[in-house]
């Protein structure tokens, strides 16, 4: 039970923190992504980069609650967008990638089984 919801809450963070940016709505992604093969040197810069997108995310929610005009909560969106683009480069991905192993994970459970624990991991640390 608690691994599928920390399952979950990685890979909806995961996949929120970038279907919800303007920077990187520019490309649609197809709805059955083709299979890709995740080296080990990937799949640790992605729990890096989820890690650090996880904790962005956390951080400009907690912003979001004191925004009063949607021009500023438009301006904290872009300043999030590029921090979490800014945590998937400085982990070595580029966000075509990140986005690419996300949904990997997404179709391929002993993947996603994979990523939960390098994250429970990494939270434990």
């Amino acid at each position: 039970m608690f691994r599928n919801t920390t399952r979950t809450a990685v890979l909806a963070l995961a996949a929120a923190a970038f279907v919800s940016g303007p920077a990187l709505a520019q490309e649609q992604q197809p709805q059955q992504p083709p299979q890709i093969e995740v080296n080990d040197s990937q799949l640790d810069a992605f729990v890096d980069a989820t890690v650090e997108i996880v904790d962005i995310r956390e951080d400009y929610q907690s912003r979001a609650a004191s925004v009063e005009s949607p021009e500023e909560m438009g301006e904290l969106e872009t300043q999030a967008n590029a921090e979490m683009i800014d945590a998937v480069e400085g982990a070595g991905l580029q966000v075509e990638e990140y986005n690419q192993i996300a949904q990997a994970a997404q179709q391929d459970p002993e993947l996603d089984q994979q990523i939960v624990e390098m994250m429970t991991e990494r939270q434990e640390q």
